[in-house]
């Protein structure tokens, strides 16, 4: 969520934004969308993102285990589908580095 702009009468909504330490922007989206939020996106890098050394994102372990959090918990989904779905996360991002690489 590095470039976005919401009203403020949207946070006024009581949207929760879970104590993950990866992951959070994306439940939130979540939580909006359940609101009936509308969002809309833009095709225009307007950031550049970059990989630092010890931070919170760089841990695979931590991304996995907060991703399975949110589809477990966050999503109330059971194991297989919280597997499931943390396989296809974890592929599309794969994708998206070998594309931009």
């Amino acid at each position: 969520m590095s470039t976005v702009i919401l009203k403020k009468s949207i946070l006024d909504k009581k949207i929760f934004f879970p104590n993950l330490k990866t992951k959070e922007d994306f439940v939130f989206w979540i939580e909006l969308l359940k609101k009936n939020i509308n969002v809309y996106g833009i095709n225009i890098p307007l950031t550049k993102w970059r990989n630092v050394s010890g931070s919170l994102s760089s841990s695979v372990i931590q991304r996995l285990k907060d991703g399975f959090t949110v589809y477990n918990k966050f999503l109330k989904m059971n194991l297989i589908y919280s597997l499931f779905y943390l396989f296809l996360l974890s592929f599309n991002s794969l994708i998206k580095k070998l594309n931009f690489k």
